[in-house]
């Protein structure tokens, strides 16, 4: 059960493609070993946040702010002042973390159970307190004050279940179950009543589907499309519900609206990610750091690699989508 954890936790696709636009922005390779950094998405401002040694985790929580976890500690950090950070110490280590609300709720996994800090305040609070299942995966649904979790049950054959925990009452709702299985939850789409989800073949924990499911009748639940499991726990959904995600050697744009998908860029990128109004798409591929618009069209090269000295390899938007956050480092096979 720790292995599985880990692989939902901290996999990573290290894949590469191309983007044909000229004209990118070169900051110096040294800045580049390896370390978080950022940039407009005009191709100003570009700086290196901080360099770090493991890195899980990296979202961009605002036009000023990064969230990432490394080693034992979830960090949030100024992009444009560093040394301004709000840093909390895991002693066990963080197996997977995620920021709402510019960081003000942060819900993680530790020991197999899910906590919450609040309000950045330097404390841990359980929330499941399970001894007899694993839980892993937890997103936050703000508009309903609830988590989504996946459990685990290694004395019923591994029965994975999606259960929702309203926070104000401590009521659980099982949504979902099945035997054999890996269950990822992602996030909402469809005005946060449909939890996108994420399932692996039965005993073959590679790859599977993104599926829906309707929060409000949990028995209504869709097919949406393929995917490798690295590629969907680092897929992004826009607002207008596109989903981005890298998998099998590829960048595929879903649209679940009209359920149709569009392969953009070349082939093997390292990371894409789409801005929450829909309208650009940031891909880590093997020229750099290039941007595409909302139909997967090539925009700009915002930085290129450098052999031997720089790459890149995760990519994220800041919710307005005007600052992308990116890690680089001087392997082509390290971030």
């Amino acid at each position: 059960m720790r292995t599985l954890i880990f692989i939902l936790s901290a996999a990573a696709i290290l894949l590469f493609t191309t983007c044909e636009e000229d004209g990118p922005t070169t900051v110096g390779p040294n800045e580049a070993d390896p370390s978080i950094a950022s940039i407009s998405k005009s191709g100003e401002n570009n700086s290196t946040i901080s360099k770090y040694n493991y890195l899980s985790n990296l979202e961009c929580i605002s036009d000023s702010e990064v969230f990432y976890v490394t080693n034992n500690k979830i960090i949030i950090q100024s992009i444009f002042n560093p040394a301004e950070k709000f840093e909390v110490n895991i002693d066990a280590g963080v197996e997977a973390a995620r920021a709402y609300n510019e960081g003000q709720f942060i819900v993680l996994v530790k020991d197999y159970d899910i906590y919450k800090i609040q309000n950045r305040a330097n404390d841990l609070i359980n929330i499941t307190s399970t001894p007899d299942t694993s839980e892993t995966s937890p997103i936050y649904l703000e508009d309903q004050n609830a988590i989504v979790y996946t459990t685990y049950q290694s004395s019923s054959e591994y029965l994975a279940s999606l259960v929702m925990m309203n926070l104000s009452t401590g009521v659980k709702t099982l949504l979902y179950s099945r035997k054999g299985v890996y269950l990822i939850p992602l996030y909402t789409a469809f005005d946060g009543d449909k939890l996108i989800f994420f399932e692996t073949r039965e005993y073959g924990y590679d790859d599977g589907y993104f599926k829906s499911l309707l929060l409000s009748d949990p028995s209504n639940i869709e097919l949406l499309g393929s995917a490798d499991l690295g590629g969907a726990i680092f897929s992004s959904i826009s607002d207008d519900n596109k989903i981005i995600h890298t998998s099998n050697g590829q960048t595929i744009l879903f649209n679940i609206n009209t359920l149709t998908e569009k392969t953009i860029g070349g082939i093997y990128p390292n990371h894409s990610y789409i801005s929450n109004d829909g309208k650009s798409i940031v891909s880590a591929q093997d020229v750099g750091l290039c941007l595409y618009d909302e139909d997967g069209f090539p925009n700009e090269l915002l930085l290129e690699n450098i052999e031997g000295e720089r790459y890149f390899h995760r990519v994220a938007f800041s919710p307005s989508s005007n600052t992308i956050v990116y890690i680089q480092s001087k392997s082509p096979e390290y971030y």
